[in-house]
C-alpha cells in the first residue's frame, strides 16, 4: 500500500465501503457466503507468487478490513467469473467494466477505477473510423 494516500481515493474506499458493507450485512443475514471474484487484468488484479494483487484489489482488501471481512479473493477467467456473476448468488465480480447492456443485469458499487481506451495509428496508415459515439477527439 501506498505511504500517503490521495484524499479522492480515500472518499471513493468511504463510498464503495459502505455500499459493500450494506451488501456484505445483506448476505450475513440471508447467510448466503460472498464469493469475490476478480480476472488477472493488470495492474488492477493479477496473481503474482501465489497472492492476489494489483490496485483494484488493494482497495477491494481495504474495503474488507474497513468492513471486519475476511471472504478471500479468488482470481479466476474473466468469462468464468462473469458466468458465475449472472447465474448465481451471492457472486461479487470487481474490476468489470460497467456497459449499458450489463448495467441492468447487477447491482453496481463503484466504480474502484476510471479508465479510456483510445486506438492509434501511424499517420498515412490508410485507417477508417466510423464514430458511432459521441467523441471529444478530433479524428472522429
Amino acid at each position: 500500500m501506498v505511504a500517503h494516500t490521495p484524499g479522492w481515493i480515500m472518499s471513493l474506499i468511504a463510498r464503495i465501503g459502505l455500499a459493500l458493507a450494506l451488501l456484505l450485512a445483506g448476505w450475513s443475514a440471508r447467510g448466503g457466503e460472498l464469493q469475490l471474484l476478480t480476472e488477472e487484468y493488470p495492474p488492477l488484479s493479477f496473481t503474482r507468487d501465489g497472492k492476489v494483487s494489483g490496485l483494484s484489489v488493494e482497495i477491494v482488501e481495504e474495503i474488507q478490513r474497513r468492513v471486519g471481512s475476511r471472504v478471500a479473493i479468488q482470481v479466476l477467467p474473466w468469462a468464468r467469473a462473469y458466468r458465475m456473476a449472472l447465474e448465481q448468488p451471492d457472486v461479487a465480480l470487481f474490476g468489470t467494466t460497467r456497459t449499458a447492456e450489463r448495467d441492468k443485469l447487477f447491482q453496481w458499487v463503484g466504480p474502484i477505477v476510471a479508465g479510456r481506451t483510445s486506438l492509434y495509428a501511424k499517420r498515412g496508415a490508410g485507417l477508417r473510423l466510423s464514430c458511432r459515439a459521441r467523441t471529444t477527439s478530433t479524428s472522429c
